[in-house]
């Protein structure tokens, strides 16, 4: 049952009973244990089905009933972890349709909202959780936020899409190695590996340096989510051969050699999924700033970041650098004759270097000073959008 339970936990106590949200997922988790388990009896699951929600308290003598709240509470205090596990931390590096949707907390399956549940969710918050944290990268994510909003591109442009992996899958074809009568990586995980690589790939043009750099954090990256996924190797009982044929096909892949046909075509691709996920990047940055809710930075994404999971996103961060670079822009925005169409430009003209990000973040923060009521007073008026952009 905790297997199938769709939630992470409930939250059901003695006193005021499940909410109606509560007992759906453990009504629903009773139900599909029951169908996978279909030689167990009936009673089992509706006695533990009626314990958890505490409907059957009064069948339970009067000085049992604190071992039942106990276990109703430790019920609810493991199926967290067992969910962080087993869907995070492996079912979501098996299911690698669109990896950008397989975060912390995200459901692979739900392509996105529309705008009538964006505007219901902010209006939701603010009347029940105004203080509540807008967090777009933490700790734990599986990739940073600008990872995400490059991977997202690829939805909308999925005939490229399907015709490169077509022409990376012949390019690469000669650096897999067979194992047991089968290729290594398995298409799986190489089509994991190009999510990645266009996701978290440095912007152009890469040094030789920064080539190299980059591919140790992918065989580190690629290492962990392979064996996350316990398909074909595993934290417990690695498998050195099929590590190693992983290996050998991404140092080949991102090679610095002039014959390397993939990587020359994969950085076509990769420049184009770059800038259109940097308009992703700056829409999900405003909105964060401007919606109900306390906006939150995890370290380093001031400017792009193009973190993988830990601990690729808990490496040093350059911060004079970033100081540097805001204290360049909080010049210009305290200029008396402060104008800023060529701020602007200038900033478009250089857009891999982060700033664009930094000077929405500033301009908004230094708003939101300025209107501390509207923020925390205000009501939320959803905006209707029309005409073809």
């Amino acid at each position: 049952m905790i297997a199938c339970l769709p939630v992470h936990r409930t939250y059901v106590d003695a006193v005021s009973g499940p909410s109606q949200r509560d007992q759906r997922a453990i009504e629903t988790a009773v139900a599909e244990a029951r169908k996978q388990n279909p030689r167990t009896a009936h009673e089992i699951f509706d006695f533990i089905r009626d314990t958890l929600l505490f409907r059957n308290v009064e069948e339970f003598r009067p000085e049992d009933r604190s071992g039942l709240r106990e276990f109703v509470m430790k019920f609810q205090q493991l199926t967290g972890p067992v969910m962080a596990k087993g869907v995070g931390d492996t079912a979501f590096y098996v299911y690698n349709r669109l990896v950008s949707l397989n975060e912390v907390g995200g459901r692979p399956e739900q392509f996105g909202a529309d705008v009538e549940d964006f505007h219901h969710s902010n209006v939701e918050r603010l009347q029940n959780w105004p203080h509540s944290m807008l967090a777009t990268s933490t700790h734990d994510t599986k990739r940073s936020e600008d990872v995400r909003a490059r991977i997202q591109v690829l939805s909308e442009i999925p005939k490229e899409w399907q015709a490169a992996l077509t022409r990376w899958s012949r390019l690469n074809a000669y650096h897999r190695i067979r194992l047991n009568g089968t290729a290594a990586p398995d298409r799986n995980d190489e089509y994991l590996l190009y999510q990645t690589l266009l996701g978290a790939c440095p912007d152009a043009p890469i040094s030789t340096q920064d080539l190299q750099q980059f591919q140790g954090r992918v065989l580190a990256y690629m290492e962990k989510a392979t064996r996350e996924a316990k398909v074909h190797t595993n934290w417990v009982n690695p498998d050195e051969d099929y590590e190693h044929a992983v290996r050998h096909f991404v140092q080949a892949a991102l090679d610095d050699h002039a014959n390397n046909l993939f990587f020359r075509d994969f950085q076509q691709l990769q420049r184009r999924v770059a800038f259109y996920g940097r308009l992703n990047s700056l829409t999900q940055t405003l909105l964060k700033l401007t919606s109900p809710g306390i906006p939150d930075f995890y370290q380093g994404t001031e400017l792009w970041d193009y973190s993988l999971v830990d601990p690729d996103n808990r490496r040093p961060v350059d911060y004079e650098l970033r100081r540097s670079l805001l204290q360049q822009l909080e010049e210009r925005l305290s200029q008396a004759e402060y104008d800023p169409v060529p701020v602007l430009q200038e900033l478009l003209e250089c857009p891999a270097d982060g700033r664009l990000k930094l000077f929405l973040m500033l301009t908004v923060l230094n708003f939101r000073r300025r209107n501390v009521s509207l923020f925390n007073d205000g009501n939320y008026v959803p905006l209707t959008l029309s005409g073809e952009r």
